[in-house]
């Protein structure tokens, strides 16, 4: 406080020259006082909790055995990523129940945000025809714990896990949870382009083996294909039964296939023709809105990206 009255005393001598020449000092000096107020140097403590989050030698960070080195390396091999920072990945395979101090739960956090990034554009591109309640579902399902600890179970995260006791690292939650980890790491240490591979290597096959039937529900499907063919200015659908059995005992079966033209869409089994017929709807349905562009790229992967807006695929007339 001492150097603004300085200031302030100066300008009365100098009066308004001496204002202009000052004003510019002033709210340094103010910002530099009000950081030292009580003694303490805020701005000083500011950097230096900076440094100690981004040291090397942060308190509480174990020391890897040897045998866990040579882990991690084949790890680091079997997933494509060589960390700059062992400590980065260090942390995201140790567990709160293992070290209190130095554990993953921060880098699971940021690595969950990269993992529903990543999810709910894959699903949106590849499921172009998907309704939007079976998206959300699905795009749920695509970072739930079950999946993503598949997904880390073919990697092999649970054998480099350091938890308290060991045998939490077999649990669903915990490679979940490690896999979101090192999402996080990943992103930290390589940055976000590496970050969506991982997530793509990790979880593509997963994702692909999805039978995406399970997340459409309709409530009315042969009114539905009757809209949707009648938009595409198709024949309307019709129910034939392609196969029955037992039609006079107590457990009858009836296979129903429905066609549009001379085209079969799908086709459904039940013990009752209407039910058959609504399943048969239901099987065309998802032929339609499952459509899957396995090959097409995500968006945001693409190097030349650019709004639909800006891109013209007329063609150009030639010069005569």
């Amino acid at each position: 406080m001492a150097s603004v009255a300085r200031v302030m005393a100066s300008v009365a001598r100098r009066g308004v020259m001496g204002w202009t020449a000052t004003a510019q000092t002033l709210p340094a000096l103010c910002r530099r006082s009000y950081s030292s107020v009580g003694g303490v140097d805020h701005q000083h403590t500011r950097t230096a909790r900076v440094d100690e989050l981004t040291s090397h030698s942060r308190p509480g960070v174990p020391t890897p055995s040897n045998d866990l080195q040579a882990e991690l390396a084949a790890f680091s091999a079997r997933i494509g990523v060589q960390f700059v920072n062992d400590t980065t990945l260090l942390e995201a395979i140790t567990f709160h129940s293992r070290n209190r101090q130095f554990n993953n739960l921060r880098l699971a956090v940021l690595g969950q945000s990269t993992l529903q990034q990543w999810a709910t554009e894959y699903c949106f591109v590849h499921y172009p025809r998907l309704p939007k309640a079976a998206l959300v579902d699905l795009q749920t399902h695509a970072i739930s714990d079950s999946t993503a600890a598949k997904a880390a179970a073919r990697v092999g995260l649970q054998h480099v896990l350091q938890t308290k006791p060991k045998t939490l690292a077999e649990t669903d939650r915990c490679q979940a949870d490690g896999l979101r980890a090192m999402v996080g790491a990943v992103l930290l240490d390589q940055g976000s382009v590496a970050a969506r591979q991982f997530c793509r290597t990790v979880l593509q096959e997963e994702l692909a083996s999805l039978d995406v039937g399970q997340f459409v529900r309709l409530a009315h499907p042969k009114l539905l294909l009757s809209h949707l063919l009648k938009a595409q200015q198709r024949p309307a659908p019709e129910m034939r039964v392609l196969d029955e059995s037992g039609r006079l005992t107590h457990l009858p079966t009836f296979r129903v296939g429905v066609f549009a033209g001379d085209t079969m869409l799908g086709e459904g089994t039940s013990y009752s023709i209407k039910k058959a017929e609504a399943a048969a709807a239901q099987d065309a349905l998802l032929s339609q809105f499952g459509d899957e562009l396995a090959s097409s790229p995500l968006p945001s992967d693409l190097d030349d990206y650019r709004p639909e807006d800006q891109i013209n695929l007329r063609a150009t007339p030639s010069e005569e």
